[in-house]
């Protein structure tokens, strides 16, 4: 409508202030309106749970490898599930207290830290570090040595166990591929919205604390602002996801993205299926204790092939001199050298 303004005395300079300060006014409660109308639509779908020992692997290939479907596996113990309680924050304190391990490991604010420093967590700018995908094969030989993998997860074989075609060889350290995440509450989580490498399923398994993914369907790519050679990172501000905090002005595609939430208690094995975007945080005071990896069964298996030789391709042409990596754009793109 039409705004009439009488005034006896007033300066058109005072008029005009006011009228900036109104418009102003508006413009942020139009975007301030926009994002809290956009967040409390944005409900979550929660990931459902069922228990460790109520599915068999041909069920599981079935339900969900087949059909790219997340889902918790709880009550996982040892020793009829995988997940190996006796790895706490209690057991790295008493045998790697004097481990020199990575926080926010290949990032910018990456720093190395004594692990038993950390781990008390009594550090107030140290708690913002998030130790992560530390290779227990490398960094701890001996947990590596008792992991298990997820036995129901496979039918009938977790295709990175094997050697790989000629030329195309897999790293060995696949084979047993367990990583070590430890993090708490004073931490953001994991740096970024991301697509796990090749296509590979992913699993993770909750020793200790409370952790939150957070997921969207690979069918939503398109409303997540991906960048990077492959496409599998998003501008999304990673903060702002786990805090539903999105800017509506800024990122209008991502609230009709489908957020799913899956939250991990101690005994869970969590299955993230290929392509899925994913990141996390810690939601309880206790600080989190998990391992996960990633592997590839008949579901995926043809998809991680051909990623995979465009992979070792553009990496060997890089190696060679021949070719170089153009950054900036949403594919990798191998471009010949004059």
């Amino acid at each position: 409508g039409w705004l009439v303004l009488v005034g006896v005395g007033c300066k058109m300079a005072d008029v005009d202030l006011w009228l900036d300060t109104l418009d102003s006014a508006f413009d942020n409660f139009d975007e301030e309106d926009a994002d809290a109308a956009a967040q409390q639509r944005h409900d979550p779908i929660l990931v459902p749970r069922i228990k460790y020992t109520s599915i068999t692997p041909e069920e599981f290939e079935q339900k969900y490898s087949a059909t790219n479907t997340p889902i918790i596996l709880g009550d996982a113990f040892e020793p009829e599930g995988p997940v190996p309680l006796q790895f706490d924050l209690k057991f790295f304190k008493e045998t790697y207290a004097n481990e020199l391990v990575p926080l926010d490991l290949n990032t910018l604010s990456e720093k190395v830290v004594k692990l038993g420093d950390y781990i008390e967590f009594s550090d107030e700018e140290m708690n913002k570090g998030y130790c992560r995908s530390l290779h227990t094969a490398e960094w701890f030989p001996d947990v590596n040595k008792h992991l298990r993998f997820p036995k129901v997860m496979v039918n009938p074989v977790n295709y990175l166990t094997q050697p790989g075609q000629p030329g195309f060889e897999y790293p060995e350290a696949w084979s047993r591929w367990f990583e070590l995440f430890i993090s708490n509450r004073d931490c953001i989580g994991f740096p970024f919205l991301h697509q796990d490498m090749c296509a590979t399923h992913a699993f993770s398994m909750q020793v200790q604390g409370i952790k939150r993914f957070v997921l969207f369907p690979p069918s939503d790519s398109q409303y997540l602002y991906t960048f990077g050679n492959t496409g599998t990172r998003s501008a999304v501000p990673h903060a702002e996801i786990v805090t539903s905090s999105v800017s509506a002005t800024e990122f209008p595609l991502y609230y009709k993205a489908s957020l799913h939430i899956a939250d991990l208690r101690p005994g869970d094995v969590f299955f993230c299926p290929s392509n899925w975007w994913h990141t996390t945080v810690v939601k309880s005071a206790e600080p989190s204790v998990t391992f996960g990896g990633n592997y590839v069964d008949n579901s995926n298996k043809d998809e991680f092939l051909s990623k995979w030789r465009e992979y070792v391709s553009v990496r060997n042409l890089v190696a060679s001199g021949i070719a170089s990596i153009e950054h900036g754009g949403k594919q990798r793109r191998a471009t010949a050298k004059a």
